[in-house]
């Protein structure tokens, strides 16, 4: 599958494109069924999964097609490409840290997550609206190819031009909520540019809804110049866009060219939880606020490794088991100089 990755990208030939592309849209397939039956014999018995599994039951063949075998403008402009061959619920979800702990230790809480993203992905597909993931999701998919196991948010970012659509809309479509951020952790001017997104069955999981300005040169934040408040940042349009398509655990999402325009070097190496936790909604203990180096969770959670590829220009992620085969579960290849080599775990 690496190969046939490698080969997509490289080429400039559209048809080629078109037929590889046409190959990898169904290993996902194929590996997001396996992810779903592992799934099912662990939830199967939920009322709120099965509420689910019906989701993906009905949509999952207009969600694939939409998303990825009919959005040929997308493909033809990838410069960056990686998924999840093998998302392993054991060896993935089933780890817990002390310190800092897996905010989605349950497989079926987190396969709530995962049928909330698709959703949203799919109406803000219908609604022609372009989104790209926030920094804490960031953070979770250069690191992991996933969700911080610690973290317990997802952060969307959304033009401000359509915010008016987004929010007539996004309520109208598969039991969704849309909810106004008032929290105590916000600044009051970010009040009215902040929403969630949830089921109306139960408050959380969650995605966050972020949205930004833009020039003809970069995109920012919509609510203030604080830096210390900042989910954006000032970014240049040029590391901005086109989008890259990140694995995050089973399936795939938009994140910017360039992400370590969004996310320091230095932040990648220190672990730390968040000041609210968005699962019992209030302020963390500031008791249980940590912050401590990555290289002491390397033995309980995955982290990716970065190297340089094989072939010239190219660099690669890879996220293996911890077991003695080292089985690669994950890969993202990109052009070196969007981004920075960076070696994790």
């Amino acid at each position: 599958m690496t190969n046939l990755i490698d080969q997509f990208l490289h080429t400039n030939d559209n048809k080629e494109r078109d037929e590889l592309w046409s190959l990898i849209v169904q290993s996902w397939s194929k590996s997001f069924e396996l992810y779903l039956e592992r799934t099912k014999t662990i939830c199967s018995s939920s009322s709120l999964s099965s509420l689910s599994f019906n989701f993906i039951h009905q949509y999952l063949n207009q969600y694939t097609k939409k998303l990825l075998v009919d959005n040929t403008d997308l493909q033809r402009h990838l410069t960056a490409f990686g998924l999840f061959f093998d998302y392993n619920l054991k060896e993935i979800r089933s780890r817990n840290h002390n310190i800092l702990q897996n905010m989605y230790f349950s497989s079926c809480t987190y396969f709530e997550l995962i049928v909330l993203i698709m959703k949203v992905q799919f109406v803000l597909f219908e609604l022609n609206i372009d989104y790209f993931i926030g920094q804490n999701t960031l953070l979770g998919a250069l690191r992991h190819h996933d969700i911080v196991p610690w973290h317990s948010i997802i952060e969307f970012n959304l033009p401000l031009l359509s915010k008016k659509k987004f929010t007539n809309d996004i309520n109208k479509n598969f039991q969704l909520v849309l909810q106004q951020v008032n929290d105590t952790y916000i600044n009051k001017k970010q009040i009215g540019f902040i929403y969630r997104v949830f089921t109306e069955d139960k408050s959380w999981p969650q995605i966050e809804i972020y949205f930004y300005q833009e020039n003809s040169t970069h995109i920012f934040d919509s609510y203030n110049n604080d830096e210390l408040n900042m989910k954006i940042g000032y970014l240049q349009k040029t590391d901005v866009f086109p989008f890259q398509f990140r694995p995050f655990g089973p399936i795939l999402i938009y994140s910017i060219r360039n992400p370590y325009a969004m996310i320091s070097i230095t932040r990648l190496d220190i672990c730390e939880n968040l000041p609210w936790n968005h699962r019992l909604e209030k302020e963390t203990d500031s008791d249980h606020q940590s912050r401590i180096p990555c290289e002491q969770l390397y033995e309980v959670y995955s982290f990716v490794q970065t190297r340089q590829s094989w072939r010239r220009g190219y660099c690669e992620e890879t996220l293996k088991t911890k077991r003695i085969a080292q089985r690669t579960l994950s890969y993202f290849r990109y052009i070196c100089q969007e981004n920075i080599v960076h070696k994790l775990g």
